[in-house]
């Protein structure tokens, strides 16, 4: 007797002169335990092999009647006949009323699920407070039993001395706790109270997740006074990472800023200075980022499209036709403006796409005001620009993901390999202020999809003298290792303002306005 799913498969053998070999196959709901010795009590049919004859030979049989030949249809029959003739019932209390209802869809052997619209099973709120409430019913009944059991007395109006016990006090809250609390109910207002503002995304008001809410603690009050931390407005922000990171950085930046320090998040206002404010992957989210403070230099280190699947090249000229409006619309509050390009800025490399879908995309910078500049180094491999005394170089250039990981990307724009990289990275002037790139130097900080050849050129760079290598480098591309850091061995400040997942993030809780990042960098004498 073998168990498989939901049947039982007897085997048993005769050892006779023909060694037949007698099956069935039973519901194992309905049928008891037979013994080997004796022939199971069911209407299935039953298939009986001669082996003396040498050849498959099979006999029907179904309780004396004519042969039949086999078909799925005669099988169903008898499957419902053994159903309503077969052995003992199983006691009702172990029977089922059926499968638990999961949201809108019944899940068989996932009880308390729920089918996602990617496949995938996940727990559903419903599904918790059902078993809350049969928690409570079952508490009731127990109460019930217990108060049968004991006897209790029961007063007039019908309650006993158990259930006229006082409850138990609340439990005493933490610190912690409190605070959560308060943020959530905070946040839980101004989600309610923001509908109809221009601030929130109709389709994302949701009320922030509990286990999130109750992880906020405050920014400290010396992270306050940097202007991007003091430009978001909602209370969430105490409760994301990636803010607390920042803050982190920016005290830590603050405290070992010297007095003559010619680079740093905040110079002294008596000190000649720009003040620069970069953005970096916005990825056609532009109109997310609304948290830009003013300064008089804005940066943006490329990816100003998404183009994360294959799409026409009419779809992807109109989402950078939308990105440079917004940039020459954010050039009004600002001296001056430069960008590069990224890796999804497909439409802007000239050596891999055709000119019919670059050609409308240089026009349209063409049209740019005459503060907006896009720096291209690569292209233009002596383009040094200078503003107020101060040097600017950008350059384009990212990792061959087709070299590396042997797969090629719809986003694969201005994708070189090693060599290449190494030949255009080495034509970095010495004594920059200020180094634009998409990609991250590799190993600085987290960046574990930055470029090794950059890297290593900026290295080679600090080993020749102090101030040989940038002040200060400008990135994005990584969007997970956002904020400011200061290299070690280079002694730069590296800029690393992608915005992409500060926007996601943001989304989910129905607010926007995503953190420009801005630093200081005096004038030269």
């Amino acid at each position: 007797q073998i168990r498989s799913g939901p049947f039982f498969f007897m085997y048993q053998v005769d050892d006779s002169r023909h060694q037949t070999l007698t099956h069935s196959v039973t519901p194992m709901a309905q049928t008891p335990h037979t013994p080997n010795n004796s022939q199971p009590s069911c209407g299935m049919q039953h298939h009986t092999r001669n082996a003396k004859r040498g050849r498959s030979h099979f006999r029907h049989s179904h309780g004396g009647a004519t042969r039949q030949p086999w078909s799925f249809s005669n099988f169903a029959r008898l499957f419902r006949t053994a159903q309503s003739k077969g052995g003992e019932q199983p006691p009702a209390q172990a029977r089922s009323s059926g499968p638990p209802i999961v949201g809108p869809r019944r899940s068989m052997d996932k009880p308390g699920f729920e089918k996602a619209h990617r496949g995938a099973w996940v727990r559903t709120n419903s599904s918790l407070l059902r078993e809350s409430g049969a928690e409570e019913n079952e508490r009731v009944d127990l109460n019930a039993d217990l108060n049968m059991s004991t006897g209790a007395n029961t007063d007039a109006a019908g309650k006993s001395e158990i259930e006229a016990a006082p409850p138990p006090p609340p439990p005493l809250l933490d610190d912690v706790t409190r605070m959560g609390m308060a943020v959530m109910a905070d946040l839980a207002a101004v989600v309610r109270g923001s509908e109809g503002d221009d601030s929130v995304e109709s389709s994302s008001r949701r009320p922030p997740s509990q286990k999130k809410a109750l992880d906020a603690t405050p920014l400290p009050d010396a992270a306050m006074v940097y202007p991007p931390l003091a430009g978001v407005k909602h209370s969430y922000a105490s409760s994301m990472r990636m803010y607390h990171r920042l803050a982190r950085q920016v005290v830590a930046l603050q405290q070992t800023q010297r007095p003559d320090s010619m680079v740093g998040v905040m110079l002294p206002e008596s000190q000649p200075r720009v003040r620069f404010v970069h953005v970096s992957d916005t990825h056609h989210h532009h109109r997310d980022v609304t948290n830009v403070p003013d300064g008089d230099v804005l940066i943006h280190t490329g990816d100003l499209v998404g183009n994360y699947g294959k799409g026409d090249d009419r779809a992807m000229l109109k989402q950078l036709k939308h990105s440079l409006g917004w940039l020459a619309k954010t050039a009004e509050r600002f001296d001056h403006v430069f960008f590069i390009a990224g890796n999804h800025d497909t439409m802007l490399d000239r050596r891999q796409y055709p000119e019919s879908f670059t050609a409308p995309a240089y026009q349209m910078i063409g049209q740019l005001p005459s503060n907006v500049t896009y720096l291209d180094a690569e292209a233009n491999p002596g383009q040094i620009v200078k503003y107020r005394g101060l040097s600017l170089y950008g350059c384009p250039v990212v990792v061959s993901r087709l070299e590396t990981q042997g797969s090629r990307y719809y986003s694969n724009a201005f994708e070189r390999t090693r060599a290449e990289r190494r030949r255009i990275f080495e034509q970095i002037p010495d004594h920059l202020d200020l180094l634009l790139t998409h990609t991250p130097p590799l190993g600085s900080g987290t960046n574990v999809h930055g470029c090794g050849e950059l890297a290593r050129h900026l290295h080679r760079m600090a080993k020749r003298g102090e101030g040989v290598a940038p002040k200060v480098h400008c990135f994005g591309h990584e969007h997970s290792t956002f904020g400011l850091v200061q290299n070690e061995l280079t002694g730069t400040l590296e800029v690393n303002a992608a915005q992409e997942d500060l926007i996601r993030y943001e989304r989910k809780i129905g607010v926007r306005g995503a953190c420009a990042l801005t630093f200081d960098v005096a004038l030269p004498i």
